[in-house]
């Protein structure tokens, strides 16, 4: 999706694209709607925006997703945070919609009276016109908002609300929608002034929206039933995947997670007994890794060089294998989780070279064996990924087209990161800053995939940039303490829950998605149970953090799969069976475990490291570095099996 500041003579070219392509089809539609954006003009002083929307739908799938802005001045204000809105709430609003964003393009024509366009606040109302016109929905010309969009269709804070409610008022409007949490504005004066009733001593009835489902309905009238369950059918498929993944881990490695970790051990029995099976395998893995970060305490370089070599060769054959799998709606969302593992296990097998080439044993041992316990738990997911068969096959081409639409998705997501952290001056921060860019450095990784033909994996790295950034974004502008996180979580989860209901109704397999969801929820009843305690304590704080890292990584894996079906036409998708004999855990012989001082004996021979892959060794060096820095923000990346 790429997004252009229109000048006339643009226009005039796409306009004359347009008519010649609608000349020898004569299927090319224009609809448009007019919203009044409110603003801030000056001091204390609101101000109404006429933003002119249309959407142009019947040009070919190739011309489309683009979102071109045509205003005078130019929206570069608050970073420009206008332009990279607009490009999400055009992705949001298609979504939401059911339809392709590649379906159609969007002309934004602003009309101010204000020196300087910028900012956010109109992308929420911007999301509900373009959802208007997709849908052929009125707007109640009655209602007015502000508000900016999140990736996930959350709504955010903005600034200047008490002015645009006067604003609103003076123009005659009866309802006001602001981003929940913002009812008692605190103003740049410490001010604390509830909105709910200024809006009624100015006759307006001001509604705070946590959603943008919420301001849909209050538009158009239209409900979204965001309590939506997955299907019986496919709950059941995935409780018997998850069930797989647990019970493996637990007889292959129960003893060693329970030295690692006695109490993700316990958890985890507990979880299981509870039927949460992915999140009992997650803190087996977890445990796994406490495990051998212990027994690696006082290896040798010579023996870590050796084990980093027999890993790598053992990961270069599982990326030969799922590079010979051939892509189904059915196991997509598979296969991107096992490109998003291969990637993960990449940047962790050059982090740990980095660090025998360097001698650093200080952090050796941790890198060693989170690169060692991701590789050996990785071909479980192979093994779910052969009991699935079925589903419509994917084209290249859509494979093709969905990749490119994330990638550059996830960098707009990012720039809109960027623009808010400046907007509020938070891009002097080094730690901001450097987070940031390595954000930036994950979306050239997936722009890079893409150019290269590499789909699947340029879609696993744009997704977890997404989940990523959009988490921060959340962090940065939370405000109102334990209960304004729990909203958000609460908010963030059902937005999560009813998206992958929607792809189980397709028929769809949302495997992840479920899986985040339930592990988020794991780590939700640990934030509940520490505001009981000591809420401002770091391991409070970083309970919520998981929590929202894992609904957002749902909300990604399940909005790529509704993207995608919308892509084929392809709901319901094909029939599908997932292969229960398939999924039997195995005990593998005690010969593939590791023991102090000596390799797994498996069948593979051992490379010399000069021939392990350090395509990624810089990446490598700067996620550590982000590791850290996004423990600063307080976005923690969790474990996951």
């Amino acid at each position: 999706m790429k997004i252009n500041r229109l000048l006339p003579i643009i226009a005039l070219a796409i306009a004359a694209s347009a008519l010649a392509y609608s000349w020898s089809t004569g299927s090319i539609f224009t609809n448009s709607v007019t919203i009044h954006a409110l603003a801030v003009s000056g001091p204390s002083q609101g101000a109404v925006i006429n933003i002119t929307i249309t959407a142009v739908k019947g040009l070919p799938s190739y011309l489309g997703g683009n979102v071109y802005v045509s205003a005078m001045p130019l929206p570069i204000g608050e970073g420009g945070t206008f332009i990279s809105s607009s490009q999400i709430a055009a992705f949001v609003a298609t979504t939401i919609a059911g339809q392709s964003l590649t379906s159609y393009n969007f002309l934004i024509n602003v009309n101010s009276s204000t020196i300087e366009i910028g900012g956010p606040s109109a992308s929420g109302y911007m999301t509900v016109g373009m959802y208007s016109l997709i849908t052929n929905s009125s707007l109640n010309p009655s209602v007015v908002m502000t508000g900016m969009i999140m990736p996930d269709g959350t709504i955010g804070p903005v600034g200047g609300i008490p002015d645009k409610i006067r604003a609103a008022a003076q123009l005659g409007y009866s309802t006001v929608l602001i981003p929940y949490g913002q009812q008692n504005y605190v103003s740049s004066s410490g001010q604390v002034i509830n909105l709910v009733n200024l809006g009624k001593q100015l006759g307006v009835n001001v509604v705070p929206v946590a959603t943008v489902y919420q301001a849909i309905q209050y538009f158009t009238g239209r409900s979204f039933n965001l309590s939506l369950q997955v299907t019986p059918q496919v709950s059941n498929n995935i409780s018997v995947i998850s069930n797989y993944l647990y019970r493996t881990l637990y007889v292959n490695y129960g003893n060693e997670s329970a030295l690692g970790s006695q109490a993700d051990y316990e958890a985890a029995i507990s979880s299981a007994n509870n039927g949460d099976y992915y999140t009992a395998a997650s803190l087996l893995y977890n445990a796994l890794i406490s495990y051998y970060t212990n027994m690696f305490r006082n290896t040798t370089l010579s023996y870590a060089k050796a084990l980093v070599a027999n890993v790598s060769a053992q990961l270069n054959q599982m990326i030969n294998e799922i590079n010979g799998v051939k892509p189904t709606t059915a196991n997509l969302d598979i296969m991107v989780g096992i490109y998003d593992r291969i990637y993960t296990a990449q940047v962790m097998l050059n982090t740990t070279v980095n660090d025998i080439q360097a001698g650093n044993t200080a952090s050796l041992p941790s890198d060693l064996a989170q690169l060692y316990v991701r590789v050996i738990t990785l071909k479980y997911w192979f093994n779910v990924l052969n009991a699935i068969s079925g589903g419509n096959p994917i084209p290249v081409s859509y494979l093709s087209k969905l990749s490119g639409l994330y990638a550059s998705y996830a960098y707009t997501t990012v720039t809109y990161l960027y623009s808010l952290a400046s907007a509020e001056g938070l891009t002097t921060s080094i730690g901001v800053i450097n987070t940031i860019n390595q954000l930036i450095n994950q979306t050239n990784e997936a722009q890079a995939y893409y150019q290269n033909g590499l789909y699947l994996e340029a879609l696993a790295v744009s997704l977890d940039t997404i989940a990523s950034a959009s988490a921060i974004i959340h962090t940065m502008f939370l405000i109102g303490g334990s209960n304004a996180s729990l909203y958000l979580l609460n908010i963030v989860r059902n937005v999560a829950t009813y998206n992958e209901a929607l792809v189980s109704q397709c028929n769809g397999l949302p495997v992840l998605s479920s899986a985040y969801v339930q592990f988020g929820d794991y780590w939700f009843g640990q934030y509940n149970s520490s505001l009981a305690g000591n809420p401002s304590s770091v391991s409070s704080q970083s309970y919520f953090e998981e929590a929202l890292s894992l609904y957002e990584e749902s909300i990604a894996y399940s909005l790529f799969l509704r993207q995608l079906y919308y892509e084929l036409g392809a709901c319901p998708i094909a029939y599908y069976t997932v292969n229960y004999t398939m999924l039997q855990y195995v005990p593998v012989s005690s010969a593939q475990h590791v023991v102090q001082g000596q390799l797994p004996g498996a069948s593979l021979s051992i490379v010399n490291l000069a021939g392990v892959n350090l395509t990624y060794l810089a990446i490598g060096v700067v996620l550590v570095a982000m590791s850290v820095v996004v423990l600063m923000l307080k976005v923690v990346k969790v474990s996951r099996k």
